[in-house]
């Protein structure tokens, strides 16, 4: 086994380095030279990604680097350098892992729902719970527009948890009908405009 270490692109941070009015960032995004170079990098991995010759000692990797897993910390300089050799090495997932991890997923993301992001966030900490599927860099790809659908996700997922309480509670013949029809109609409550000083010392 072989063990790569690759440094981030050029961060804001080190683009800043002797700017005194600069104030650095915990988690620096990639420069635009930062993104060049992760590409550049993915291009020349990608190009000598193939084992040539697998029976020999490979010194300097003249042989090729047969790269199988990427890992990588959740710092933003460190994913966006990550990211572009995950989609370059290409990945393939057998049916076993695809139904694992919607298997995991399925239990992860139970506690989820109505809260925006929380999503995101699951499917991180399973990635990176099963580091034989998918590379955690891969989720950059997703990250901007999860931004946006995690909302949307978070209403459908509290929409959803509601009309299954309700309809198990049918089931098992615990439903007011009567209860649940006057408090839907009557809607949100009203609140006084002054709270009494009893609920104010509570």
């Amino acid at each position: 086994m072989e063990l790569y270490f690759i440094r981030h692109g050029q961060s804001q941070n080190n683009a800043n380095w002797n700017n005194t009015e600069y104030q650095e960032s915990p988690d620096p995004a990639l420069t635009e030279m930062g993104h060049e170079q992760a590409h550049l990098l993915a291009d020349f991995l990608k190009k000598n990604q193939t084992l040539t010759n697998d029976k020999v000692w490979n010194i300097q990797n003249r042989y090729g680097f047969g790269l199988t897993h990427i890992y990588t910390s959740m710092m933003e300089r460190a994913v966006y350098t990550a990211a572009p050799i995950a989609q370059a090495l290409d990945i393939q997932l057998t049916q076993w892992q695809i139904i694992s991890m919607i298997f995991v997923m399925l239990l992860t993301s139970k506690g989820a729902a109505g809260v925006t992001g929380s999503g995101f966030a699951a499917l991180v900490a399973t990635l990176a719970a099963m580091p034989d599927t998918v590379p955690v860099a891969g989720v950059v790809i997703i990250a901007g527009i999860d931004r946006f659908m995690s909302e949307a996700r978070a209403l459908t997922s509290l929409s959803s948890n509601a009309v299954a309480c309700i309809v198990v509670a049918m089931w098992e013949g615990a439903c007011d009908k009567a209860v649940l029809k006057r408090e839907l109609t009557e809607g949100y409550a009203t609140l006084p405009d002054e709270v009494p000083e009893q609920a104010q010392a509570a």
